[in-house]
């Protein structure tokens, strides 16, 4: 493998393929991540001596945002497609979408 002028090594397909995948599971990170610090600083004011309480608030929350996300990408699938979404289809957007939580 040859070296660039910079030095680093080509990036090759399997490199950009990975970096396209974080890329595209990036926007549900920094969301899951905001949705987590509201949750968390509403949850405080409502049970300031209760971490339990506000941990359960974030993973409830979360899932319930990652459901909605999961369902409306597949409503968006099928009516574009015009098509019934496959099972397989749905895994795909779940998993993408599962970078919320």
């Amino acid at each position: 493998m040859t070296e660039s002028a910079t030095g680093e090594a080509p990036r090759h397909g399997a490199a950009r393929l990975g970096r396209a995948a974080m890329g595209e599971r990036l926007g549900g990170f920094i969301y899951g991540t905001i949705v987590a610090l509201a949750v968390v600083v509403a949850g405080a004011r409502a049970y300031p001596h209760g971490a339990g309480h506000i941990a359960a608030l974030v993973a409830a929350t979360s899932v319930a945002f990652w459901v909605a996300h999961v369902y409306s990408h597949a409503l968006v699938h099928s009516v574009a497609s015009d098509e019934h979404i496959s099972v397989a289809e749905l895994r795909h957007i779940a998993r993408r979408e599962g970078s919320i939580v």
